[in-house]
Protein backbone atom coordinates (compact mmCIF):
# COMPACT_ATOMS: atom_id res chain seq x y z
CA UNK A 1 0.00 0.00 0.00
CA UNK A 2 2.73 2.50 0.92
CA UNK A 3 4.52 1.99 -2.42
CA UNK A 4 1.31 2.41 -4.35
CA UNK A 5 0.40 5.63 -2.55
CA UNK A 6 3.93 6.98 -2.96
CA UNK A 7 3.74 6.35 -6.71
CA UNK A 8 0.36 8.02 -6.97
CA UNK A 9 1.57 11.02 -4.97
CA UNK A 10 4.71 11.42 -7.09
CA UNK A 11 2.73 11.11 -10.31
CA UNK A 12 0.16 13.67 -9.21
CA UNK A 13 2.83 16.11 -8.08
CA UNK A 14 4.67 15.75 -11.41
CA UNK A 15 1.54 15.95 -13.58
CA UNK A 16 -0.77 18.65 -12.23
CA UNK A 17 -4.40 18.47 -13.23
CA UNK A 18 -6.61 21.48 -14.09
CA UNK A 19 -9.48 20.14 -11.97
CA UNK A 20 -7.73 19.08 -8.78
CA UNK A 21 -4.37 19.16 -7.04
CA UNK A 22 -2.70 18.04 -3.85
CA UNK A 23 -2.63 20.83 -1.30
CA UNK A 24 -0.75 18.94 1.40
CA UNK A 25 -0.02 15.46 2.61
CA UNK A 26 -0.65 15.35 6.35
CA UNK A 27 0.62 11.77 6.55
CA UNK A 28 1.15 8.97 4.07
CA UNK A 29 -2.44 7.94 4.71
CA UNK A 30 -4.10 11.38 4.77
CA UNK A 31 -3.97 13.81 1.88
CA UNK A 32 -5.71 17.15 1.46
CA UNK A 33 -6.61 18.03 -2.09
CA UNK A 34 -8.38 20.94 -3.74
CA UNK A 35 -10.99 20.46 -6.42
CA UNK A 36 -11.80 23.35 -8.74
CA UNK A 37 -15.12 23.31 -10.57
CA UNK A 38 -15.03 25.08 -13.92
CA UNK A 39 -18.25 24.63 -15.83
CA UNK A 40 -20.31 27.76 -16.55
CA UNK A 41 -23.51 25.67 -16.85
CA UNK A 42 -23.10 24.42 -13.27
CA UNK A 43 -23.99 26.40 -10.14
CA UNK A 44 -20.76 25.13 -8.50
CA UNK A 45 -18.73 26.93 -11.20
CA UNK A 46 -15.62 28.65 -9.79
CA UNK A 47 -15.89 26.78 -6.50
CA UNK A 48 -12.60 25.56 -5.08
CA UNK A 49 -13.28 22.95 -2.41
CA UNK A 50 -10.99 21.25 0.10
CA UNK A 51 -11.32 17.48 0.36
CA UNK A 52 -9.46 15.12 2.67
CA UNK A 53 -8.74 11.57 1.56
CA UNK A 54 -7.91 9.12 4.32
CA UNK A 55 -6.60 5.82 3.02
CA UNK A 56 -7.46 2.59 4.84
CA UNK A 57 -4.74 0.01 5.44
CA UNK A 58 -6.53 -2.16 2.84
CA UNK A 59 -5.99 0.41 0.05
CA UNK A 60 -6.22 -0.16 -2.93
CA UNK A 61 -8.68 -2.95 -2.19
CA UNK A 62 -10.89 -0.50 -0.28
CA UNK A 63 -11.49 3.13 -1.28
CA UNK A 64 -10.28 6.11 0.71
CA UNK A 65 -12.60 7.85 3.15
CA UNK A 66 -13.62 11.18 1.58
CA UNK A 67 -14.56 14.29 3.53
CA UNK A 68 -15.09 17.89 2.42
CA UNK A 69 -13.98 20.58 4.83
CA UNK A 70 -16.10 22.60 5.17
CA UNK A 71 -19.09 20.54 4.06
CA UNK A 72 -20.35 21.62 0.63
CA UNK A 73 -24.03 22.33 0.00
CA UNK A 74 -24.76 19.26 -2.12
CA UNK A 75 -27.24 16.39 -1.98
CA UNK A 76 -24.44 13.79 -1.87
CA UNK A 77 -22.48 15.41 0.98
CA UNK A 78 -23.40 15.10 4.65
CA UNK A 79 -23.99 18.65 5.87
CA UNK A 80 -22.55 18.17 9.35
CA UNK A 81 -19.56 15.91 8.70
CA UNK A 82 -18.65 16.73 5.09
CA UNK A 83 -18.54 13.03 4.26
CA UNK A 84 -19.48 11.90 0.78
CA UNK A 85 -22.21 9.33 0.24
CA UNK A 86 -20.43 6.00 0.81
CA UNK A 87 -22.03 4.30 -2.18
CA UNK A 88 -20.63 6.89 -4.57
CA UNK A 89 -17.18 5.31 -4.41
CA UNK A 90 -17.84 1.82 -3.11
CA UNK A 91 -20.11 0.54 -5.84
CA UNK A 92 -17.48 0.95 -8.58
CA UNK A 93 -14.35 0.61 -6.47
CA UNK A 94 -11.67 -1.96 -7.27
CA UNK A 95 -7.89 -2.20 -6.92
CA UNK A 96 -7.35 -0.66 -10.37
CA UNK A 97 -8.99 2.57 -9.19
CA UNK A 98 -6.82 5.35 -7.78
CA UNK A 99 -6.82 8.91 -6.45
CA UNK A 100 -7.34 10.35 -9.93
CA UNK A 101 -10.47 8.23 -10.31
CA UNK A 102 -11.75 9.40 -6.91
CA UNK A 103 -11.18 13.05 -7.79
CA UNK A 104 -12.77 12.71 -11.24
CA UNK A 105 -15.78 11.01 -9.61
CA UNK A 106 -16.08 13.91 -7.15
CA UNK A 107 -15.73 16.46 -9.95
CA UNK A 108 -18.49 14.76 -11.91
CA UNK A 109 -20.65 14.68 -8.79
CA UNK A 110 -20.69 18.49 -8.92
CA UNK A 111 -21.16 19.05 -12.65
CA UNK A 112 -23.83 16.38 -13.07
CA UNK A 113 -25.91 17.50 -10.12
CA UNK A 114 -28.01 14.58 -9.01
CA UNK A 115 -25.80 11.81 -10.39
CA UNK A 116 -24.53 10.94 -6.91
CA UNK A 117 -26.45 8.98 -4.36
CA UNK A 118 -28.47 11.42 -2.34
CA UNK A 119 -27.82 11.84 1.38
CA UNK A 120 -29.86 14.92 2.09
CA UNK A 121 -33.50 14.79 1.00
CA UNK A 122 -34.10 18.42 2.03
CA UNK A 123 -31.40 19.67 -0.34
CA UNK A 124 -32.66 17.28 -3.02
CA UNK A 125 -36.19 18.64 -2.60
CA UNK A 126 -34.91 22.21 -2.81
CA UNK A 127 -32.80 21.46 -5.90
CA UNK A 128 -35.77 19.77 -7.57
CA UNK A 129 -38.49 22.26 -6.63
CA UNK A 130 -36.63 25.57 -6.22
CA UNK A 131 -33.47 25.39 -8.28
CA UNK A 132 -32.90 29.16 -8.11
CA UNK A 133 -32.80 29.11 -4.30
CA UNK A 134 -30.54 26.05 -4.36
CA UNK A 135 -28.11 27.83 -6.71
CA UNK A 136 -28.21 30.99 -4.59
CA UNK A 137 -27.16 28.98 -1.52
CA UNK A 138 -24.33 27.30 -3.43
CA UNK A 139 -23.05 30.63 -4.81
CA UNK A 140 -23.29 32.22 -1.35
CA UNK A 141 -21.22 29.40 0.12
CA UNK A 142 -18.59 29.79 -2.62
CA UNK A 143 -18.36 33.55 -1.94
CA UNK A 144 -18.01 32.95 1.81
CA UNK A 145 -15.26 30.40 1.24
CA UNK A 146 -13.37 32.88 -0.93
CA UNK A 147 -13.54 35.47 1.87
CA UNK A 148 -11.97 33.13 4.45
Amino acid sequence: MAKRLAKEYTRMEGNPNDRYFIETRNTELEWVLRILIEDPKCCYNEGCFSVTLTFPSEYPFKPPHVKFNPPIYHTGIHQETGEVCVDLLKKEWGPVRNVDWVMETLYNMFITEGAANELNVNILDERTNNYELFCEKVKKQIREMEED
